[in-house]
């Protein structure tokens, strides 16, 4: 696995570019496959645009997909990341984007004079706060300019550290991983820069707990869904946010959108709203094709005793119809719910495409986009109050959407309690649904009863499970209850300013995907991105 090295500025005028260089030949001289990575490749122009227009979210996405782009078959990846200057007020706010998208080892470099050197523990603190947990615990000092003892401290005058150290930094302070030397007039920057960059600590880097961040996961969901061409019908058709929604991912190529709705009523709507729509939008009257799923309706409801005349009336509801071309394999998957209930997805699903055989019920899972990484939260939509073995079986299914779609499963079973500290009906309901998912799933990392920052935050886990592996690293969160889950994931969403996504149904045989009322087109297009890769294993 290539490991990804961000050189931050710690300070102004550190010369990034210059320890880049010579830190990328330090590791070509020692046989390392290494190259360099400056996010201006991008164009700055480009970047300014992006973070002007609030469009960070994309632009981290884009960074992404040129690291991963750039670091194929390499060792190491340095990123020479952008300094501070009076024409790029936003260095900050990238580099911090960039460190968090492709979950690099921030590396601080700072410039070192005798005006600043009492300083070097703010600044480096000031970098733990900036890039949080990716800073390794040192700096590269550059530009060093600090006078020595001379013949009175002969340890100072052949170390530049021993200076920092004897005369500079406060006991509690850690010493700079590496220190280079002055930059000499007269000799090029390279030679001085290499004889003074050892590359050992590299090869001793802290483990980072792996999490796939927002901009890896969409990526690598656009990517998915583009290899798979799927057809997903949207039975809203004629509803602003989806026509908008259909017509960019056709324009992305993430999937083929068929819009049921009036030709006339569809393009009026788009013309009102401003939508140029794509022409790989299909759109089809339900009017036109409405009766030809008569008879199979009838066929697939004939148990329960359906008529024509009743499959004719229920196929008048665009979301009955859509989930008949699902069934049928006319389409690959289906989302509606913009303005439509769950219970308006869910049913004709239930009733139509039916349960998986080895699926006790249908959930649903939240993809939460936190900042640093995307957690599975189950299930928040569908069971109000699911017993022990639902609320194991909506674990396994949400661990196995999980890994589906990149993030590896630990699963914390969600309780008032952690461990044994607490007692009640609740919590022994928890307790048996974790016995539940070990006994069917050995190889499944999961934790139960367990508290929500228990589960999420490393510092708490090591209190009350220090032994757990799945404690402080969760990465699928499934809740006892529907009036637990649902005001969580909304609470975290709306607290945290999070991109949610879903929530995505599990459990079926074949995809139908439910939206929030209150969903934006591009969470439209996220959920239609996810339904298309679902697809590609739904039998």
């Amino acid at each position: 696995m290539t490991k990804i090295i961000m050189l931050a500025p710690a300070s102004s005028e550190v010369g990034l570019t210059t320890i880049a260089n010579g830190l990328n030949l330090n590791l070509k001289q020692a046989g390392k496959n290494s190259t360099i990575f400056n996010p201006i490749e991008l164009g700055l122009d480009h970047i300014v645009e992006m973070l002007s227009h609030n469009r960070l979210d994309d632009l981290e996405e884009e960074l992404y997909a040129a690291v991963q782009a750039k670091s194929a078959a390499q060792d190491y990846l340095i990123i020479d990341a952008l300094s501070y200057s009076a024409d790029k007020p936003f260095a900050e706010r990238l580099n911090q984007a960039i460190a968090r998208s492709v979950q690099a080892y921030v590396v601080p470099v700072i410039s070192l004079s005798i005006e600043n050197a009492y300083q070097l523990d703010n600044m480096l603190s000031m970098a733990k706060t900036i890039y949080q947990n990716r800073v390794i615990p040192g700096c590269i000092v550059n530009k060093y300019d600090l006078p020595t003892c001379g013949a009175s401290c002969a340890g100072c005058a052949a170390d530049p550290l021993a200076t920092l150290k004897h005369h500079y930094i406060f006991d509690d302070l850690n010493l700079p991983l590496q220190a280079c030397l002055p930059m000499v007039r007269g000799e090029t920057v390279l030679d001085t820069i290499l004889p003074s960059l050892n590359i050992d600590w590299l090869e001793n880097l802290p483990e980072f707990t792996p999490a796939l961040t927002p901009a890896a996961f969409r990526h690598r969901l656009s990517v998915k869904a583009k290899a798979g061409q799927k057809r997903i019908v949207l039975p809203e058709g004629e509803e602003p946010r989806t026509i908008k929604a259909a017509h960019i991912c056709a324009e992305r190529g993430l999937a083929t959108p068929i819009l049921l709705g009036t030709p006339e009523g569809i393009n009026e709507i788009a013309r009102n709203n401003a939508i140029q729509l794509s022409s790989k939008v299909e759109i089809i009257d339900p009017s036109q094709v409405r009766e030809k799923y008569v008879a199979p309706m009838v066929e697939i409801r004939k148990n329960k005793g359906l008529t024509p005349e009743d499959a004719l009336k229920q196929l008048e509801d665009n979301v009955v119809l859509g989930t008949m071309m699902v069934q049928l394999d006319e389409v690959d998957g289906l989302v509606s719910g913009a303005i439509h209930s769950t219970a308006n997805t869910v049913r004709p699903a239930l009733q139509l495409v039916k349960t998986k055989p080895d699926a006790k019920l249908v959930s649903s899972t939240f993809f939460m986009c936190l900042p640093e990484q995307v957690l599975a939260f189950a299930d928040c939509a569908v069971n109000i109050k699911p017993n022990a073995e639902e609320l194991a079986d909506i674990a396994i299914q949400t661990a196995e959407t999980a890994k589906q779609f990149g993030i590896e499963p630990r699963v914390a079973m969600i309780s008032y309690s952690t461990g044994d500290s607490g007692h009640g009906e609740d919590v022994d309901k928890v307790k048996e649904a974790t016995r539940i998912v070990k006994e069917k799933r050995p190889n499944l990392p999961v934790e139960g009863p367990i508290q929500y920052d228990a589960a999420l935050v490393p510092e708490v886990a090591k209190t009350k499970l220090p032994n757990s592996k799945v404690a402080g690293h969760a990465t699928v969160f499934v809740f006892p209850d529907l009036n637990t889950a649902n005001p969580m994931a909304k609470g975290v969403q709306r607290s945290s300013n999070t991109i949610t996504i879903g929530p995505l149904l599990q459990g079926l045989n074949k995809p139908a995907n439910d939206l929030s009322r209150g969903c934006t087109a591009e969470d439209i297009v996220f959920t239609i991105a996810l339904t298309a890769v679902q697809s590609m294993s739904k039998r």
